[in-house]
């Protein structure tokens, strides 16, 4: 007696299938830049391209139903939604394929639900192989110090599903390093990290011993605040990451803070030097957002010099070049990164729009290198870092602002120093870039000077306090041999005579200033052959072109990039195939929304099964406890083991989820529907480009 497989176990392709789940996991850098570069991904149609489609009780057993081919037309995956939101119920009532018909096939195709999530995945990966072959060929083709060829070799069998190594605050995939190349828009998450990297080298550089005097705060710190400057007046009250930031500065430790600003998918910077009023940095050249000033005095308030106060009528602009159409029109978070580096004395040049690829370039190359030496580290974040000190003599007490259904809450690396063993990743990073001696032209990361030996210490900084004194004079000495000279030699250069004072001026050294102002000299006036003759034929007008060539405008500088998707199919049913080379192709939305629905009407001249009678209503679903991956309809016997489940998911992502709303019933006071809330809500979208 054969036992029926339920929906996931049927579904689900072979591990060795490729686009599974596991092989996806699996893939390298290089393995992603060769399936690009010998064209072996499947072409990913335009939304609203499947023509119909119907489930069905047969099995497919053929090749082309269960595996995606090279180069094979696959649907966009919203066209998918109204697949994949029914097939467990029609799985149910004995559907085990869909049968769909696509344009420019010679016929309908059947296609196995595992070939279903193929397709799906392929979807869903496509944009992180982009990333990934985009990443190792820029690598290729831009070598730089910070990334030997041993480095290269050891990323090209790198998986870019691999987290980010080496960082408390993220732990994003790889391949979403992919936003540093050309003029993308960076990611929160890529440039937090490269915070945080740059916290820890700024205690390298400068506070090797002892709490670090700087602090860098991420675009979560502002985020949070923002969330409860919301609430209502009586209500507000400062959370648990605010509390700890207070404490930080309370201890007397700190003396400048930095802290990237992201507001309608804009970066910018806030600096506060400790004697210095706040200064903002926004390479668009906008001044700080209302709301900035009075968030700060509040979060502040009562922290002495780093109190703004009333004092402060505005936060002033910083200098920083200006990002143009045509020169780091997506660099807005490159540069407030750099502006915060600068300002806080991390002997980093400054971020100039025509050098941004430059910039971007080694960002990427600095988080590569050290990730690739944080992943050979076997020991944890614990163990490289202490806590810093954070009470004073009367600790503040957080508010619950969790019970009033607020998101807040995050992985502060602001609250660690490095630890005394000098375990932390940025050491062995730090001495690897000064043993390829990198050149300091933009550089994010200023390294320090270290020696090359295998017992490297790293030293601070030696402090000038004063300019070197004037030597001496020796007084003369008596009773000396006297030395016997030969006749006809030179030894003044042997022994060069002492020098009092400047020393005589030469005659053309020696300026004149007149004792009454200069006299402007006569205007001297051309003889009549130095004069031209404008009209004379022998004039050559460089201004107007001549009548035989047309006049036609300059052409025309692009102010959008045009992007070439590779995975594309120019294929649309209904819309005619442009014959010009230069025809543009629609780029994917990448959006999970779902799309609005549009019923197909039947065609009379379709054979069947397309109009085949619709299958019976399914029966009563049966309600049991889910176990294992966490699956949208999932069901727990408790809202705990619900809870935890989603924080399982989520742990390796790096993301917190915080308790959010909560509905009460009326008659009962129970708790009728709890809301799980994530510091991160959708994927960010580019707007700040000039057009």
């Amino acid at each position: 007696m054969s036992v029926a497989l339920s929906f996931d176990a049927y579904s689900t392709p072979s591990p060795e299938e490729r686009f599974s789940a596991e092989s996806v996991g699996n893939l390298t850098f290089g393995e992603a830049a060769s399936m690009l570069l010998q064209n072996r991904l499947p072409l990913i149609l335009p939304r609203d391209s499947i023509i119909s489609w119907v489930f069905h009780d047969r099995v497919p057993t053929e090749p082309e139903a269960l595996t995606l081919a090279d180069n094979e037309p696959i649907p966009h995956r919203e066209d998918l939604l109204a697949i994949t939101e029914t097939w467990e119920t029609a799985y149910a009532d004995s559907a085990r394929s869909v049968y769909i018909d696509l344009p420019n096939l010679e016929r309908p195709m059947w296609y196995h639900f595992s070939k279903i999530r193929l397709i799906r995945n392929a979807n869903n990966h496509f944009p992180h192989l982009l990333a990934a072959s985009g990443i190792f060929k820029r690598i290729q083709a831009s070598p730089s110090p910070m990334l030997p060829p041993e480095c290269i070799e050891k990323l090209e069998a790198t998986r870019l599903m691999e987290p980010l190594a080496g960082f408390h605050g993220t732990h994003t995939p790889l391949h979403t390093l992919g936003c540093l190349l050309d003029e993308q828009w960076a990611s929160e998450d890529v440039l937090n990290a490269a915070a945080e990297m740059m916290y820890f080298y700024r205690g390298v550089m400068k506070e090797l011993c002892g709490d670090p005097s700087f602090l860098f705060l991420p675009t979560l710190f502002i985020n949070e605040c923002r969330r409860v400057w919301l609430l209502d007046e009586s209500i507000r009250g400062y959370s648990q990451n605010m509390i700890w930031v207070r404490e930080r500065i309370r201890a007397g430790r700190v003396h400048g803070i930095g802290m990237l600003v992201c507001t309608s998918n804009h970066y910018s910077a806030i600096v506060k030097i400790r004697l210095d009023e706040l200064e903002h940095g926004d390479s668009l050249h906008l001044p700080a957002q209302s709301d900035l000033l009075p968030i700060l005095r509040w979060v502040f308030a009562g922290l002495g010099a780093f109190d703004p106060g009333n004092s402060q009528a505005h936060i002033k602009p910083g200098l920083i070049d200006r990002q143009r159409s045509l020169a780091g029109e997506g660099s807005c978070g490159i540069a407030a990164l750099n502006f915060i580096a600068f300002r806080t004395g991390m002997q980093t040049p400054r971020w100039m729009a025509d050098e941004s690829l430059r910039f971007r370039d080694e960002l990427l190359h600095a988080l590569l290198r050290y990730h690739l030496i944080a992943r050979q580290k076997s020991t944890t974040f614990s163990d490289w870092v202490v806590l810093c000190a954070l009470k004073g003599e009367d600790a503040e007490v957080a508010f619950p602002i969790e019970a009033l259904g607020v998101a807040v809450g995050y992985s502060d690396f602001n609250l660690y120093a490095l630890a005394v063993n000098m375990s932390h990743p940025i050491f062995d990073w730090a001495i690897a870039v000064q043993q390829q001696h990198p050149p300091h032209n933009g550089d994010p990361f200023a390294a320090p000077t270290v020696s090359s030996g295998t017992n490297a210490d790293l030293q601070p900084p030696i402090i000038l306090n004063s300019l070197p004194q004037p030597k001496k004079l020796v007084p003369p000495l008596h009773g000396l041999t006297e030395i016997v000279l030969e006749a006809g030699y030179d030894y003044s250069s042997m022994f060069p005579l002492p020098e009092f004072g400047p020393g005589e001026a030469k005659s053309t050294d020696i300026v004149e200033i007149p004792d009454s102002p200069p006299k402007t000299p006569p205007r001297r006036i051309k003889s009549e052959s130095e004069l031209i003759d404008l009209c004379s034929p022998d004039v050559i007008d460089l201004c107007t072109p001549p009548r035989h060539i047309a006049r036609t405008p300059p052409p025309r500088l692009a102010t959008q990039k045009d992007i070439v998707d590779l995975g594309l199919s120019p294929l649309r049913p209904g819309v005619k195939r442009s014959k010009s080379a230069s025809a543009k192709i629609e780029p994917i939305d990448l959006s999970i929304a779902s799309p609005p629905r549009h019923k197909v009407k039947p065609d009379p001249t379709d054979p069947a099964p397309s109009r085949n009678p619709p299958l019976p209503r399914p029966p009563p679903r049966d309600i049991r406890a889910s176990s294992g991956p966490l699956r949208l309809n999932d069901i727990y016997d408790s809202y705990e083991e619900a809870e935890q489940a989603v924080f399982r998911h989520h742990e390796s992502l790096g993301y917190k989820y915080i308790r959010s709303q909560l509905r009460l019933d009326e008659n009962s006071g129970q708790a009728r529907r709890r809301t799980l809330r994530c510091n991160r809500y959708k994927d960010a979208e580019e707007t700040h480009q000039i057009t």
